[in-house]
């Protein structure tokens, strides 16, 4: 974790990583998060958990890799969900991450309707990943092989990212 960019409000949002062994199902993580609501519907806080299925990440580097995406989850939706007090599962990513970002409020979607790769909080997670942590190499969205066909993140997403978490008062 100390390989990622992190601040000590996004690590102690975090309260779990899981290891777990499913073959059976095809996924190397996940990311969830439970939002605490105040008594005027403020989200305070966030209990957050990342999931690891090491029936898939053989190794140290594919484990990192891999939690490095899950951890873009982590710092880019809980700070957004925070300081925009928003259902992040419910709301698009806001219109300037994705004007800078350079994708099409048409093509993409807050959610999975449009598949892995057409889901902002994906994009937006391996430009995390990208940008803030060791493995800088092969953005899933910027592959010839995907069906996008995105630019890698610039210094204006990047811009982005790094001032969601700027209402913590840590950065």
């Amino acid at each position: 974790m100390e390989e990622c960019t992190i601040t000590p409000t996004d690590v102690n949002w975090l309260n779990t990583v899981i290891f777990e062994w499913n073959d059976i199902d095809n996924y190397t993580g996940y990311w969830r998060a439970d939002f605490v609501i105040d008594d005027n519907g403020n989200i305070v806080d966030v209990d957050a958990t990342i999931v690891l299925n090491v029936a898939y990440l053989r190794n140290l580097r594919s484990l990192k890799r891999a939690f490095s995406h899950e951890y873009g989850h982590h710092w880019t939706l809980s700070y957004y969900a925070v300081s925009q007090n928003v259902n992040i599962w419910d709301e698009r990513l806001p219109l300037e991450y994705y004007n800078r970002r350079g994708i099409n409020e048409n093509q993409y979607s807050p959610d999975y309707t449009n598949g892995w790769y057409f889901c902002d909080k994906e994009v937006i997670a391996e430009d995390y990943r990208v940008l803030f942590t060791p493995f800088k190499t092969n953005h899933r969205m910027v592959k010839a092989n995907t069906p996008t066909q995105l630019d890698p993140p610039s210094k204006d997403v990047a811009d982005f990212i790094w001032y969601l978490a700027k209402p913590s008062g840590w950065l």
